[in-house]
């Protein structure tokens, strides 16, 4: 009689498993998580399963590590995922991730935040607004501000570097209402006379000059971003030190 050697549960989904031994195997395995994920994103649109999900650290957890591998995992995966976590996000605390809760990835505040400042970097557009999303309702919960505020010179550049590109081709694409074109200078005035955005902003100067010449129904506002831009920052009324004048 031949006796079977004892497996682990978990040997089944291992790279030798039973469902890991071709590309078939692991394409199956693979639309059974895309399918699992699109499971549990429905499930968070039900304000009656918000709370129960956002305490689940096991499911947090999978959910970050899919956000955390987005280069190799499916992209549907990954959309879902991200989706699932927007919806809970308010209710997200991630000092879960340091609690007594059974841990099934090890994950951490740290790593959690930084999956989602790296989705602000990914080759997927869609994905930016996504996470700056994310982002933003994870804030709104006090207790997630520690953890946030470590990349917060990361995640504040990206975001103005994100604001600008999208402001810029608002006004270049033609518009059947002028005004959003008025406000989207407007808007980028506002940033560039922010001190701390000059750094970031300095880099399209090139751009907003090429904007004041083809441009010209906006001429004086882009006049007046490069005056700004190339100004003293401790002196607003001080003489540019590069060519822009008023």
């Amino acid at each position: 009689m031949i006796t079977p050697k004892p497996r682990a549960s978990g040997w089944w989904l291992e790279e030798d498993g039973l469902f890991n031994l071709d590309d078939e195997g692991r394409s199956e395995k693979q639309q059974c998580a895309v399918a699992a994920s699109n499971i549990i994103r429905n499930f968070s649109f039900m304000p009656d399963n918000e709370v129960a999900m956002g305490q689940n650290r096991h499911c947090l957890e999978t959910l970050f590590q899919c956000l955390e591998d987005h280069v190799t995992e499916d992209e549907e995966l990954v959309t879902n995922a991200l989706e699932t976590i927007m919806n809970l996000g308010p209710l997200l605390e991630l000092k879960i991730f340091s609690s007594s809760k059974p841990s099934f990835v090890k994950m951490t505040e740290s790593r959690a935040v930084k999956a989602v400042v790296k989705m602000l970097q990914s080759s997927v557009k869609a994905w930016h607004c996504a996470a700056a999303e994310l982002l933003g309702r994870m804030i709104l919960n006090a207790d997630n501000e520690q953890f946030l505020m470590l990349f917060g010179p990361q995640i504040y550049k990206r975001l103005v570097e994100m604001a600008v590109d999208r402001l810029l081709k608002v006004i270049k694409t033609p518009h059947p209402m002028p005004e959003i074109c008025r406000k989207a200078t407007l808007i980028l005035e506002n940033l560039v006379s922010e001190p701390q955005n000059k750094p970031v902003l300095i880099a399209y100067e090139n751009v907003f000059a090429d904007m004041l010449f083809s441009e010209t129904r906006y001429t004086d506002a882009f006049a007046r971003i490069l005056y700004e831009l190339t100004s003293r920052p401790s002196n607003k009324i001080a003489p540019a030190r590069g060519i822009w004048g008023m």
